[in-house]
Formats: structure tokens, sequence, C-alpha cells
């Protein structure tokens, strides 16, 4: 995700490019206080381009019918900005799946592993 200018917003978890709804997915490894700081830039970004930001928690995940009222809530207040007056694109780059995410991810904590024995726990 960029801004108008083409400076990097955010990689979100999930987007819903129609509604301009960012989804992130806050779990454990989220509370270290870098981490903590660079979430809450993250959050800055996505507002000041116009778009709406949700956030799910690992506790939440327990509560299966309470994401969905926060995903709906949020979906509801999103700006769905028509395309011409976006604050904001989806640049070519910025595309990834998750599943090419997961196999890099993979892949670098088997590296990291194998170079350093670092083990890097899967989620």
């Amino acid at each position: 995700m960029r801004g108008p200018d083409g400076h990097f917003v955010c990689k979100p978890d999930l987007f819903d490019e129609e509604a301009g709804l960012v989804v992130e997915y806050d779990g454990e490894e989220h509370r270290p206080i870098r981490r903590h700081a660079s979430d809450a830039g993250r959050h800055e970004r996505c507002r000041d381009v116009g778009l709406e930001y949700c956030m799910v928690t690992g506790p939440d995940m327990s509560d299966r019918g309470g994401v969905v009222a926060r995903l709906r809530s949020a979906r509801a207040r999103a700006p769905f900005t028509p395309v011409e007056q976006r604050r904001w694109f989806v640049a070519q780059d910025d595309e990834e799946s998750v599943d090419d995410y997961l196999d890099r991810r993979e892949a670098m904590a088997s590296e990291l592993w194998e170079q350093r024995g670092i083990w890097i726990p899967s989620w």
C-alpha cells in the first residue's frame, strides 16, 4: 500500500480494497515495545491516507462471533472512497500472496536455524 506520492504506508495482513479497510492480526509477537511502536506508526499512516483500520488480537480468536462483529463494524465505518479520490494505491511490488509470504518466512526460518541455531516458531 502506498500513499499519493508513492511513500510506503503498510502491507496489511488482510485488505478490503473496495471498502478501504486494513485488517491486522496482532499476536504475542507484537508486544515488545519496538514492534508495538511500529504497529502504532502503521495505524497512523493508514488513517493519514483515509483507510479504516481494524485490529484483531490473539485472545480475540477464541470469540469468533466477536471477531465477525468487529470486522463488520469496521467495514461499516470504512470510507468506500471512489478510485479517483483515493489517497492510497496498491503498488505491484506490494502484492505478495499470503502463501508466498509464508513460504518465504518458512525458508528464512529454516536458514536461521541451520546457520545460526535460531529457532523461529511457526504461527
